[in-house]
């Protein structure tokens, strides 16, 4: 993490007035964001290299999700940290995995629950 914090020290002095700060630790050289798609990426090979079924940025945000509802987190509060703007919206998402579909909650826990 320090030597990432260099790095994002050395990008900012270097771009000075066009280095966009929104104090992000992973960025591209110009403060921006790094795109969904080079997330994906990173991701996929850091699956593969710790043997783990790949999966997306957008994935992580179903488990993420589900794992919340597993454990008893209001709908409301789930539906504000995924920035959902109507709890609707996340009821329409995630109504089978309220509704106590035991299959998916098994294979999320099976697939990407580590052992202990």
């Amino acid at each position: 993490m320090v030597k990432r914090k260099g790095w994002v020290e050395y990008c900012k002095n270097s771009y000075l007035d066009q280095y966009e700060d929104h104090d992000y630790i992973s960025c591209q050289k110009n403060g921006k964001p790094h795109s969904m798609a080079s997330m994906n990426i990173a991701l996929t090979k850091i699956c593969k290299r710790n043997g783990l079924p790949p999966i997306s940025v957008h994935s992580l945000r179903h488990i993420y999700s589900t794992i919340l509802m597993e454990k008893g987190v209001p709908l409301v509060q789930i539906s504000a940290a995924l920035g959902h703007e109507s709890i609707h919206t996340t009821f329409e998402y995630y109504c089978d995995v309220m509704n106590g579909d035991k299959e998916i909650i098994e294979f999320m826990n099976q697939s990407f629950v580590p052992d202990c």
